[in-house]
């Protein structure tokens, strides 16, 4: 039988999974500018196109980390 610290654990670790991957993936495929899931996106403007092409890959790459991330938080929930 399951005590209801261990359900409330893993229904924490789902649905901070769940916010964590969202945003993850927001910055993952949209990069510096997002997709625009959470605002409005023009809130800068390019000066210098290489670096920022530079930037908004390492961005990309951490929203991908982030999002992996997530993932583990919700495969963690399955065994706590």
């Amino acid at each position: 039988m399951k005590n209801a610290s261990a359900i409330g654990l893993r229904v924490v670790l789902i649905l901070a999974g769940i916010v964590i991957i969202f945003t993850g993936v927001n910055t993952a495929f949209g990069g510096m500018l997002t997709l625009g899931w959470q605002g409005q996106t023009k809130f800068f403007e390019i000066t210098d196109k290489h670096s920022y092409l530079v930037q908004d890959s390492h961005i990309r790459f951490l929203g991908g980390l982030w999002t992996g991330i997530g993932l583990f938080f919700i495969v963690a929930s399955s065994n706590v």
